[in-house]
């Protein structure tokens, strides 16, 4: 009798030995992802804090006159930003400030006159450098 105690007594401290080293094993195996995916994040995290993104709008004014707004929606100062409007018929381009630098969150407006020829769709390429890359470019669309 004391033997079947005894013997049901291992088979417990086993069954309890094995399932405790199943779930050890899990709960590392997600540790290792989870400490991969944070490591993946701060990586991510840090180039975003480096790049600027330079984007558009085409804002109707009265009679023919629209701004250009340009923003930099990153996080990092975009230096020599360049805007480059085709030279097109019945498009008539006010100054351009840039070679400029713009901030984070920040933007210029650009002022042109559209008259009568001038197509539907504008064209405009950006050229900038920030601290991720010296060479960076983007060409947006607009319905004028």
């Amino acid at each position: 009798m004391a033997i079947a105690g005894l013997l049901i007594s291992l088979l417990a401290l086993g069954f309890s030995l094995f399932t405790y080293i199943k779930h050890d094993s899990k709960i590392k195996k997600q540790s290792a992802l989870i400490n991969e995916y944070e490591i993946e994040k701060i990586k991510d995290e840090k180039i975003k804090s480096k790049k600027a993104i330079i984007e558009g709008n085409v804002v109707k004014d009265n009679k023919g006159n629209r701004n250009l707004k340009i923003y930099n929606r990153g996080k990092s100062v975009a230096k020599d930003v360049t805007v480059k409007i085709p030279d097109v018929k019945g498009i008539m381009k006010g100054s351009n400030p840039t070679p400029i630098e713009i901030r984070p969150q920040q933007g210029i407006e650009i002022d042109f006159f559209v008259t009568m020829g001038a197509p539907d769709l504008l064209t405009v390429e950006y050229y900038w450098k920030d601290d991720f890359s010296s060479d960076n470019s983007d060409t947006q669309t607009f319905q004028l």
